[in-house]
């Protein structure tokens, strides 16, 4: 309740006096006052937040539908596909987690019949290309490691190979 009355005299004192602009050099000393008590993961986690806003960013929604006839259905294979989307989490920073509003569990009554409807409703809307949630925001270095996933197996066919004799050891080294 001392927020209420905090509010109503600071739009009062708001009324009668003019607003008190900071300058960039009082604003920097006062963020590196607040920077030096971070602990070491917190300053981390400041240092992704300012890599990634210094790229461009996308609104951004990750959408997938798995069908299958019911002899041939496994659900193995969505636990894969958002198993492949857990391997971009991490403990301190953002990650991907699943929409439970897409999904087509359904709990308590009349579960057959308002699975069928929720899995009619997600495939017409797949169809019609309409989003069941909110859009988030990816730069355009995590697009490109979604969608260009780096691997081992990479060929350049424009790099060319040199065979490379094997050595033996130098005399000294320890064995």
């Amino acid at each position: 309740l001392v927020w209420v009355g905090q509010f109503f005299r600071d739009l009062i004192i708001g009324l009668y006096k003019i607003p008190e602009q900071l300058s960039a050099d009082e604003k920097k000393e006062a963020m590196a006052s607040l920077m030096q008590y971070l602990s070491p993961g917190e300053k981390e986690v400041v240092a992704a937040i300012e890599m990634n806003l210094s790229k461009i960013g996308m609104d951004t929604a990750i959408r997938f539908i798995y069908i299958g006839r019911s002899d041939i259905f496994s659900r193995g294979n969505i636990s894969a596909i958002i198993g492949t989307f857990k391997l971009f989490n991490t403990l301190n920073l953002n990650g991907f987690r699943p929409n439970k509003l897409a999904s087509t569990s359904v709990d308590y009554f009349f579960k057959k019949r308002r699975e069928y409807a929720k899995k009619r409703r997600l495939l017409n809307a797949y169809k019609l290309r309409m989003f069941t949630s909110k859009p988030f925001v990816l730069n355009i270095e995590e697009w490109a490691t979604i969608y260009h996933y780096p691997t081992y197996i990479i060929e350049a066919p424009t790099v060319r190979r040199i065979e490379a004799k094997k050595g033996e050891p130098p005399i000294g080294l320890p064995t």
